[in-house]
């Protein structure tokens, strides 16, 4: 009873809205006290009294700032969350010394052998990777090279795959150790926390009996000097009254006592203030509730804000680009009235005499169309910038005609091959028939002393008409392989440029790429550093409702719903993370699923050529 008395005196300090004055008010309505009429009465006559402060300002002084950092915002939310964290502490398992001594080095030994493991899949990845080249490499080399290197490659994959298995083991493991070392850990600060909670419990159960010892003291002191011994009955002496009849007496005794008119006045004039007060505080709950509702709409409305914006920028962006369209539109326009104006004046200046005002019109004109044509080409050419801009989107164009150059390339080989091949006969042809020219011209010695038969002049008429024959048939062949290997060199430089042109415009979209990837993980990194300030502003503002005159204390309601909407948000968050992940797994799945297929295609096709061959 006499902690409760405290309470109820102590009552004007604490905030109306406060999570103790809801919890007390709870406890009235559950246990009701038929006795406790009488005590509130004698209560609210000692608040009447104004009493001296003397006794008791010292400690209120003290504990001033105290109660005001207590019933914040911030400190509710901490007390809320460390409550929560006690709760769910409660059936954590503590550990041993030497079962915790245990798991910390099984957990450095782990993270050592994860460390290893992840250095030696590395290693086994560029294996795989130089054996893949190697194999690519080695297709037109012996067929037991290939083989052997593709039996190389399955083990080091088999390797890799076992050896990522057992990576992930041990981070399972590592993540329950860890998980029973938090555990412990949480057990071991609850049990603190508890024995800290008693400690405290103690200093102010102490605190309280002090505080309540002064207030009967200065009762009793009231007492001794308000009501004198003479007035007292004799079977009820001072010393076996206790601390209510006393404060019934000192009641009744200022209401025996003769009051004035003054402070008959003055009790009313309070009575209205408090009515006054009450009315007042009435008022500003209302506009508290008012306030709270507000904010809550506010908060509906301003998460739409950012979907909204998004819309009209877009919309902005339609329009800016239809605007832009229409002046084009409206430039070409007045460009083409003005040709046509000033070909209309140079018609009828043609036609009509030469004044010397016409010629300076006409070539006023003449400038100023110089002038607009200057401007559309200086828009041009930034519209040509805008597109080249643009070519870093044509990469997959560019790999497919890259592909289909490459193609090219070789059945054009193949075709110089053949070529090669019908020049080599046609020089063996050539060569043999300038033997014969030569024999036919210079014939032998044996031939030569031999005597000749006499020729007719058709058969030496015949002989000159062969050679001149054979002359012209060589002169056009020489012709056609001239032209033609002139005309192979002009394609194999054209490819060669195009492959130069490929290869560049392949460096610069990698350059590009990266340029961009750059940027967005920067825009990652700023995007995570908004969430966490945003993070802490909702979290410095939880409980929190602003007004006119300020901000109001946090109530619990408001706390758990601020609470309720953090944890939502969080959930949200993670979810989208998931997702992202999800789809970033499936995505890469899908991109392994395509290089497999690839491979098979590409071996399959290898194989095929290799039995055709």
């Amino acid at each position: 009873m006499s902690t409760t008395s405290l309470r109820e005196s102590r009552s004007p300090m604490v905030p109306s809205r406060s999570p103790f004055r809801i919890r007390d008010s709870q406890l009235k309505k559950q246990e009701p006290n038929n006795d406790r009429w009488s005590f509130t009465m004698e209560l609210g006559n000692m608040w009447n009294m104004k009493p001296h402060h003397d006794v008791y300002l010292d400690s209120a002084k003290h504990q001033h700032h105290a109660m005001d950092t207590m019933f914040s915002s911030s400190h509710l939310l901490t007390q809320l969350l460390i409550s929560q964290a006690i709760l769910d502490s409660n059936d954590f398992q503590v550990l041993t010394f030497d079962t915790l001594d245990k798991l910390k080095k099984e957990l450095s030994q782990i993270q050592d052998h994860l460390a290893n493991i992840s250095k030696n899949i590395q290693l086994e990845s560029r294996i795989a990777t130089i054996s893949k080249s190697l194999e690519n490499v080695n297709l037109k080399n012996s067929r037991n090279s290939v083989i052997y290197l593709q039996h190389q490659r399955q083990h080091n994959e088999h390797k890799i795959k076992y050896m990522s298995n057992q990576l992930e083991t041990m981070r399972k493991r590592e993540i329950d150790i860890k998980k029973t070392i938090l555990q412990h850990t949480a057990g071991i600060l609850n049990k603190g926390i508890h024995s800290l909670e008693n400690q405290t419990l103690s200093q102010n159960d102490r605190h309280h009996h002090t505080a309540l010892n002064q207030v009967i003291n200065r009762i009793d002191q009231l007492y001794s000097s308000k009501i004198p011994s003479s007035s007292l009955s004799i079977t009820t002496p001072a010393s076996s009254l206790d601390t209510l009849q006393k404060l019934s007496l000192l009641e009744q005794l200022l209401l025996s006592g003769q009051s004035t008119e003054k402070d008959l006045v003055k009790a009313n004039q309070n009575k209205m203030q408090l009515l006054a007060i009450q009315v007042q505080k009435d008022r500003l709950m209302s506009k508290m509730i008012d306030m709270e509702l507000l904010t809550t709409k506010l908060l509906s409305h301003v998460s739409l804000f950012p979907q909204r914006q998004m819309a009209y920028k877009m919309e902005l962006m339609q329009y800016q680009s239809e605007s832009l369209e229409l002046c084009i539109w409206d430039k070409r326009r007045q460009r083409n009235e003005e040709a046509d104006n000033l070909s209309q004046a140079l018609a009828s200046h043609a036609q009509g005499g030469s004044g010397h005002n016409n010629v300076i019109a006409i070539k006023q004109r003449y400038q100023k169309q110089l002038e607009d044509q200057a401007k559309s080409y200086e828009a041009d050419i930034s519209k040509q910038q805008v597109s080249l801009q643009r070519t870093t989107q044509m990469k997959q164009h560019l790999e497919a005609t890259c592909n289909d150059l490459v193609s090219e390339k070789s059945e054009l080989e193949k075709l110089v091959q053949e070529k090669s091949r019908q020049i080599d006969q046609q020089d063996n042809e050539m060569s043999r028939l300038n033997h014969e020219l030569r024999n036919l011209r210079h014939p032998p010695a044996a031939a030569a002393t031999s005597p000749t038969p006499p020729r007719s002049k058709a058969d030496e008429q015949f002989i000159e008409q062969e050679k001149k024959r054979l002359k012209q048939d060589f002169e056009k062949r020489e012709s056609r392989w001239t032209s033609h290997t002139t005309l192979m060199e002009d394609r194999f430089d054209q490819l060669l440029d195009n492959f130069d042109k490929l290869t560049n415009s392949a460096i610069e979209f990698d350059s590009h790429r990266m340029r961009y990837d750059k940027k967005i993980e920067d825009l990652h990194h700023s995007i995570n550093n908004l969430e966490m300030e945003l993070y802490d502003e909702k979290v410095k503002r939880i409980g929190c409702s602003e007004d006119g005159s300020g901000a109001a204390a946090a109530t619990t309601v408001s706390l758990r719903k601020e609470f309720r909407l953090l944890v939502a948000d969080i959930k949200k968050t993670h979810q989208q993370r998931m997702d992202r992940e999800a789809d970033e797994i499936r995505r890469l799945q899908l991109q392994l699923q395509e290089l497999q297929n690839t491979n098979t295609k590409s071996h399959k096709y290898q194989q095929s050529m290799a039995t055709q061959t």
